[in-house]
């Protein structure tokens, strides 16, 4: 209802929320997560170790009842393994009420929220309160934006992004000023990352003083260092139910008017390959033909932001992520871009397939392909078995094998590398899925400074 312009709350990107959330009805923007969490359990024993170990049916774990934040992603997950009888939904503010007032003997939220000190500070504290040892989702937390202001949305990313950037750099709020400055949003907001610096510190700073008691740093939550794995598939959430109202894509209408996918091959590189598969995987979940995609050959990154904006290509298949090509500048015509998940890692690069910012709809089908592509990965679900793939509801009724006729047509992400890449280069760890035990996934971009802007 536009009544705030940014949502900090610890909220989780998942496809649903992104794409179409059914009680909003529109889908929102969000950041690079700048927290990575799960799902966890926490309560009082016996009945802690039996959620943790999945059994509500035998003995003593018959009595776990389970109190959930009503609306959260984490009721699909623990409840593909728990019945939905020992579940109790109530409002996020009485997770713990209900373990007081005896509602629950288990809660289930992040390790966040569940940690000893927040229940202890919520006034809990009973001596046999304890925390499981498992976690059960993914919870890459951001912040959200509506999606109807592109240029707000890379603001918010970019200043995130900046706080990683500083504590690789050991720049803190003591020495803000040494940080870059940028003239893309204007010269009003020159200093826009040196005051944000400046007001709350880097991202270590930041972390050891609202996270760490909490979730000690670590894991996926520390910056990666270059030599682990980086690839990671975020939650899709609540996708496989029937949604209303669902908003259309202009550019996926004029694509299956026109009856073929344009898209901008960068050649002579080592990624070229997998780029252009993944235009014929795009080309499969709108049309289930990979054929129906013309390639029209990109010399350089500038030349596939040209292209883009005089829409004389629908999508760039391989664009190194960076702020000048995401808000603009990088072009004549200095229009905004939308990157996808990185498919490849290569020296100081990340890179993506891109899209207009104009469209954000088509930015997300893009986003959420990829995505589907590390999801089969991580899931061992190869292109035989693509029907083990979830039904997507969130485009309409159209579109939704999307994922399917992704996978059916060109295999899960390791296939695709093996086929297309294989051991033709070296490995780079970080084009590896970062998997439990889980590594830094907190990404530097090289086009951080001193090329930021």
């Amino acid at each position: 209802n536009q009544s705030v312009d940014i949502v900090t709350l610890l909220s989780t990107l998942t496809m649903d929320r992104d794409v179409h959330q059914a009680n909003a009805k529109t889908g929102f923007t969000f950041s690079t997560p700048f927290l990575y969490d799960g799902a966890v359990f926490g309560g009082i024993s016996p009945y802690l170790e039996c959620a943790d170990q999945r059994n509500a049916f035998f003995g003593e774990c018959k009595g776990v009842r389970v109190c959930i934040t009503e609306g959260s992603s984490t009721y699909k997950v623990v409840s593909d393994f728990l019945p939905d009888s020992i579940f109790r939904h109530v409002k996020y503010e009485g997770l713990v009420k209900g373990l007081e007032d005896g509602i629950c003997n288990v809660i289930v939220e992040t390790s966040f929220d569940v940690s000893l000190h927040k229940v202890r500070e919520a006034g809990f504290d009973d001596d046999n309160y304890t925390v499981g040892k498992n976690l059960f989702s993914k919870t890459p937390v951001s912040t959200v934006v509506r999606s109807d202001d592109q240029q707000w949305a890379d603001f918010v990313n970019w200043v995130i992004k900046s706080f990683f950037v500083a504590e690789q750099q050991n720049i803190t709020n003591e020495n803000a000023q040494e940080f870059m400055t940028t003239d893309l949003f204007g010269p009003e907001y020159e200093n826009m990352f040196i005051n944000a610096i400046s007001a709350v510190g880097n991202y270590e700073q930041l972390y050891m003083k609202h996270f760490d008691e909490s979730i000690p740093r670590g894991g996926l939550n520390v910056i990666n260092n270059g030599s682990t794995p980086l690839l990671y598939a975020p939650p899709f959430g609540t996708i496989t139910e029937e949604t209303t109202e669902v908003k259309y894509s202009t550019t996926i209408e004029t694509i299956q008017e026109r009856g073929v996918l344009h898209c901008g091959k960068r050649i002579s590189e080592t990624w070229s390959e997998l780029g252009a598969e993944y235009c014929k995987a795009l080309a499969a979940s709108l049309f289930n033909d990979t054929s129906k995609v013309k390639f029209i050959e990109i010399a350089s990154e500038n030349d596939g932001m040209s292209m883009l904006d005089s829409g004389n290509i629908d999508i760039f298949s391989g664009g190194p992520v960076n702020l000048l090509g995401d808000v603009g500048g990088a072009t004549e015509l200095e229009l905004g871009h939308t990157f996808s998940l990185p498919y490849y890692y290569e020296r100081n690069d990340e890179i993506a397939l891109v899209t207009p910012e104009s469209d954000p709809k088509w930015s997300d089908f893009v986003y959420w392909t990829v995505a589907a592509t590390l999801y089969a990965d991580e899931y061992q679900i190869k292109q035989a078995f693509y029907l083990d793939m979830p039904v997507v509801k969130v485009f309409g009724p159209y579109l939704e094998d999307m994922f399917r006729q992704t996978i059916q047509a060109v295999g899960n992400y390791r296939e695709m590398y093996n086929r297309l890449i294989g051991d033709d280069v070296d490995q780079d760890a970080r084009n590896e899925q970062n998997l439990n035990p889980y590594k830094g996934q907190i990404y530097v971009p090289y086009y951080a400074p001193p090329n930021m802007g």
